[in-house]
């Protein structure tokens, strides 16, 4: 970008500046105005998300989901329901848990 924006601090009031030419100009061109609002246009059109990028999210998370599966994990006197991929990771995560509650560790 060749223009840039500043503030004129001794006439309290925006102004141009062309780092390519040295030129400062109060107004904009129009052909530059025209420029950065296209460019502001195709920016916030590439941050919206179309529908089939959005439905293969949605099936991403849910083949992530269907690899999860619900424990009942019992330790000692707390017994809970884990979201675990097996029951290896659902035993850990009892553990973790039940450390976290041991105010003497």
């Amino acid at each position: 970008m060749t223009w840039i924006q500043y503030n004129s601090k001794t006439w309290n009031r925006p102004y141009w500046f062309n780092s390519k030419t040295g030129k400062s100009v109060w107004v904009l061109p129009e052909e530059e105005k025209k420029k950065m609002e296209d460019a502001k246009k195709t920016k916030e059109q590439s941050k919206t998300p179309d529908p089939l990028h959005r439905e293969d999210a949605r099936r991403h998370i849910q083949e992530r989901d269907n690899k999860y599966q619900e424990y009942e994990v019992t330790n000692g006197f707390i017994s809970t329901k884990i979201r675990a991929r097996d029951k290896y990771e659902a035993m850990e995560e009892m553990r973790a848990i039940a450390q976290s509650l041991n105010p003497y560790d």
